[in-house]
């Protein structure tokens, strides 16, 4: 019983996220939001993420890669002129019920073939 509130446990901690753009101008939405984390789509259709974004003036700043400043991440400055969208993360319900289906019924499974299922 332990085992399979674990595994509903770890399932609901790494609920499915997915990008959701913004309906606002970046430049709106940054001014009035503090988000965690952004995606940006840049006029070329290529795509950065940055971690502890902020709107300086007319660029957005902030860090690209892992780690912490100083390790392994870097500051990105990207000017809001070269920006066709803002995306910030979403939580997905759909996504996260067919994780949670996928991932308990071979766990369901397994403790019912070892006789130490919750529903056998």
């Amino acid at each position: 019983m332990r085992l399979w509130a674990a595994c509903l446990g770890l399932v609901t901690l790494v609920a499915c996220t997915s990008w959701h753009m913004v309906d606002l101008t970046p430049a709106e939405y940054m001014r009035g939001n503090e988000p965690e984390v952004i995606r940006l789509t840049r006029s070329d259709n290529s795509h950065i993420s940055l971690r502890a974004p902020v709107l300086r003036g007319d660029t957005i700043v902030g860090l690209a890669g892992a780690g912490s400043e100083g390790g392994t991440a870097r500051q990105v400055k990207v000017p809001l002129s070269s920006v066709s969208g803002l995306a910030v993360p979403q939580f997905s319900g759909a996504k996260s019920a067919v994780l949670t289906f996928l991932f308990t019924i071979p766990v369901a499974i397994a403790g019912c073939t070892s006789g130490t299922g919750p529903f056998c």
